[in-house]
């Protein structure tokens, strides 16, 4: 089952906590809040997706797999969406 860990405390494994991409959002909507806000594509491959609360006060980084799998990268507090105009 998936872990979360997050700007709590430090993480309690060496490992990457993972599981079913599926389970993974459920338990950060169910937790936290966090729903996926943005998504880019990984090299060398997987997505990089973030969830974040609706007022960014907390987030979460995950690295989703096409095996359906997803794993926890990093997480957070004060997610800002950055608004690039242009010539950025």
């Amino acid at each position: 089952m998936f872990l979360r860990i997050g700007p709590a405390g430090p993480p309690a494994l060496a490992q990457p906590s993972c599981g079913p991409t599926p389970e993974v959002a459920a338990e950060l909507l169910k937790q936290f809040q966090e729903r996926r806000i943005a998504t880019g594509e990984m090299q060398p491959g997987g997505t990089l997706v973030i969830y974040a609360t609706r007022d960014g006060s907390t987030w979460t980084a995950i690295r989703e797999m096409p095996d359906v799998v997803s794993c926890f990268l990093s997480a957070g507090e004060k997610w800002r969406q950055v608004i690039v105009g242009r010539g950025a």
